[in-house]
């Protein structure tokens, strides 16, 4: 078997496969990691650009993100991020809703 393949590669002109070459770049993850850090803790965070529910360490593609934080009492703040090739953390520190004063 081994006389049939080299004699191809003389009859055929072709080079046997030998090659100094880099060897081509593993594929992207199927996705980098984005954490979300809030203060208060328990606030609820929504990824609102995308149909996919958040959770601590979720796996999301390269490419920009809208996020939500939300919690009673505090102002909502809405943030565009983006995700490179490497894991996200994003944090966010709400401010409390301003008391209004009671009507007398």
């Amino acid at each position: 078997m081994i006389r049939s393949i080299t004699l191809a590669v003389l009859i055929l002109g072709m080079s046997p496969v030998t090659s100094d070459a880099e060897p081509p770049e593993p594929p992207e993850p199927s996705g980098y990691e984005l954490w979300v850090v809030t203060e208060p803790a328990e606030a609820k965070i929504e990824i609102t650009s995308h149909d996919v529910t958040y959770y601590d360490g979720i796996k999301l593609a390269s490419g920009r993100y809208k996020l939500r934080v939300s919690r009673e009492g505090y102002v909502t703040q809405d943030r565009l991020i983006r995700i490179l090739k490497s894991t996200h953390t994003e944090i966010f520190r709400l401010e409390r809703v301003a008391a209004t004063p009671a009507d007398d």
